[in-house]
């Protein structure tokens, strides 16, 4: 029987439960507030999100919780990767939700009527790294190049993207997006997926060499 890792095994300090779970005022700060403090006003995404991480040989993971305003549809999304850097993880962590829309967005040109409009969304992170890249031109240089590109495609599919930076735990679906990377982040790192296929096993024994 495959065994499975629980998070409480990984993250103990993880709160549980409505007993645990203490909201900080900036969790308590209804959204309509928390948009006016960000200067936000003409929007049809907001993106807040967070990463965890260190350096390019170690796990990385990030989260990311967007709400749609015409809907009020929120929506978590994270990841990870085995070996990134903690810019690379603040750089792709907005990445899939916005390819997302952007498929959505597809579909609904497909209808009868329907005409191409831009889509505006509102990226809030507390990573200088990733607001001050996210809002320089294409074609910037550096490490993570290609992940910046993606957004520069993303922007001719009409998808238009703003930066906003804020300070760490200032913004409530921030500290969510930073437990929920670390948490992810934890997992991955507590999980040998190749142990779990290959028993003893290393990669040197899978088309061995001569």
């Amino acid at each position: 029987m495959k065994k499975r890792v629980k998070a409480a095994a990984v993250c103990p300090e993880w709160p549980r439960g409505p007993a645990t779970l203490k909201l900080t005022p900036e969790e308590r700060e209804r959204l309509s507030d928390m948009l006016a403090r960000l200067g936000i006003t003409d929007w049809d995404v907001l993106l807040v999100g967070d990463a965890s991480g260190s350096t390019g040989d170690r796990p990385s993971a990030w989260a990311c919780v967007s709400v749609e305003r015409e809907t009020r549809e929120r929506l978590l999304w994270y990841g990870f990767a085995n070996r990134a850097t903690i810019n690379y993880a603040e750089s792709v962590a907005y990445d899939l939700p916005l390819t997302w829309f952007a498929g959505m967005e597809e579909s609904r040109l497909k209808k009868p009527g329907a005409k191409r409009r831009f889509l505006r969304v509102h990226v809030v992170t507390d990573s200088t790294y990733a607001a001050s890249s996210g809002a320089k031109t294409a074609g910037q240089q550096g490490s993570n190049t290609a992940v910046w590109d993606r957004y520069e495609t993303l922007r001719r599919q009409g998808i238009l993207v703003h930066w906003h930076h804020q300070k760490r735990e200032t913004t409530g679906l921030n500290q969510l997006a930073d437990q929920v990377s670390k948490l992810v982040r934890k997992l991955s790192k507590a999980y040998n997926v190749l142990d779990e296929l290959c028993p003893g096993k290393t990669l040197h024994d899978v088309n061995p060499d001569d």
